[in-house]
């Protein structure tokens, strides 16, 4: 649940929706620097819009199936499809250019050959 309240009625909503059932409880996060993230999306507050980007946690390793590994070469290519459809259906167009280069990175981080990614 996505919601914008005041600062003062916070824990209140937060003990209303803590209230329906014991075994569903609600957790509150709060904005930083207009933007929160949310599993591998970040909302991000930009001319009172709402836009998203890919987000990746500080722990994220950028590590998938090395392309030198003994695996069919199919696997290998949904790696590439599943980044670039990952990357274009999260994010905003505005952050779709620095995401395609932070795939390719990491592509290249876990030993795809540029002639096989492109």
């Amino acid at each position: 649940i996505i919601s914008a309240a005041p600062l003062t009625l916070i824990s209140d909503i937060q003990k209303i929706f803590n209230s329906f059932h014991h075994r569903i409880q609600f957790t509150v996060e709060m904005e930083q620097n207009r933007s929160l993230s949310f599993l591998d999306v970040l909302l991000i507050v930009q001319d009172n819009k709402i836009v998203t980007d890919w987000y990746r946690k500080p722990t994220f390793s950028g590590r998938f199936l090395n392309f030198n590994s003994h695996h069919p070469i199919a696997h290998k290519k949904g790696i590439i499809v599943s980044l670039i459809d990952k990357m274009l259906h999260i994010s905003h167009p505005l952050f779709h250019e620095k995401n395609f280069h932070i795939v390719i990175k990491i592509l290249i981080e876990n030993s795809y050959p540029l002639n096989f990614i492109f």
